[in-house]
């Protein structure tokens, strides 16, 4: 079993690596800005009759708060 300070040391130097390698990543453009459009994302398939219904209540000026009530 490891100590804590062996896991504190591992998990720094894991983050440090994964900051280092973002930042030598060269994504396309559509990637490195953020969309302001609405997204609804469903996991199961039975989720996409939910999904429709969500996008119907965005599209007609409706939001998240307003989604929340659907439930």
């Amino acid at each position: 079993m490891s100590s804590r300070r062996s896991f504190l040391g591992k998990s720094l130097l894991s983050a440090a690596g994964m900051i280092t390698a973002s930042r030598q990543l060269h994504l396309p453009d559509a990637l490195q800005t953020a969309s302001t459009d609405p997204l609804v994302i469903s996991t199961w398939n039975f989720g996409i009759p939910a999904n429709e219904a969500a996008m119907k209540v965005i599209e007609q000026g409706g939001s998240a708060s307003m989604l929340s009530n659907l439930e």
